[in-house]
């Protein structure tokens, strides 16, 4: 039995399964994945991303890290601890939260060490007139 299962990344992907349980158990694996427990989310899957900023040379002359997102309030969707430019004061990270979408401020995702050439990632800015 065909079925669509419609991912971030990728527009759709179609698996064929012989069975409909098949496919209910597909569905309810996805679904698990995509929305991680309490403990998951406190946990970053097993990724540790101090350890990766430091892999990548952070903090140095123009990032710093930050726990602005501590018990992820800030965004549910990023690390607790976030890089972000030195020059940036506080106030203006966390006030630029307030008009992107679920508060996903511009934040650092990768630093080339040798070329100091950075690839931040945020959300698209709310849209209509704020007051």
């Amino acid at each position: 039995m065909p079925a669509s299962h419609f991912l971030q990344e990728f527009p759709c992907g179609s698996l064929c399964h012989s069975q409909w349980g098949d496919c209910q158990n597909v569905y309810q694996s996805l679904l698990k994945l995509s929305q991680p427990d309490e403990d998951e989310r406190r946990h970053g899957w097993g990724f540790d991303s101090a350890m990766n900023f430091k892999r990548m040379g952070l903090p140095n002359e123009f990032w710093e890290m930050t726990e602005f997102n501590k018990n992820y309030e800030l965004c549910s969707t990023y690390h607790s601890e976030l890089g972000i430019p030195k020059t940036a004061s506080k106030g203006t990270v966390l006030g630029s939260a307030k008009f992107r979408s679920r508060g996903c401020i511009p934040t650092l995702s990768y630093f080339h060490k040798r070329r100091n050439a950075a690839i931040c990632r945020c959300s698209q800015p709310l849209s209509g007139l704020t007051v």
